[in-house]
């Protein structure tokens, strides 16, 4: 995928929201708290549902790199993008000049990336055949 076409399929944040959710919930989003399927999204602020059950807020993103961040959604696809597409890896400088943030912001992203891409708790991934190239 292409930045182009990145940004052709995310063009606003909530269209990133709308994506991860149908990633994330392929069922339909239920409420973390009561597990209750009576849940909508907020308008004033997409990154929260409220759940009808229990009357509690919750977040899709909750124990997720996403979770606590206030970056752009879509500048987090390309920090991602840019990180798995490149071929000796992307720096913070390089990532902060890319995409527009501080450095600690930048860092930090990489930093959570790293972490995931190395979670070694989702054994199942690790069973399926991949093919790598220029390795």
């Amino acid at each position: 995928m292409t930045f182009l076409d990145l940004m052709k399929r995310f063009p606003t944040e909530n269209k990133v929201i709308d994506y991860y959710v149908t990633v994330r919930y392929p069922n339909g989003v239920s409420c973390n708290h009561c597990g209750s399927i009576k849940v909508y999204q907020e308008m004033k602020h997409p990154k929260v549902f409220h759940c009808n059950g229990c009357n509690n807020n919750f977040s899709p993103f909750k124990d997720t790199i996403f979770e606590k961040s206030s970056t752009d959604l879509r500048k987090w696809m390309y920090a991602i993008h840019m990180f798995l597409n490149g071929k000796k890896g992307i720096s913070g400088l390089q990532l902060q000049r890319e995409i527009g943030v501080t450095y600690k912001t930048a860092w930090r992203m990489l930093q959570q990336i790293r972490l995931t891409m190395g979670n070694a708790e989702s054994k199942e991934y690790l069973d399926t055949i991949v093919e790598i190239d220029e390795t």
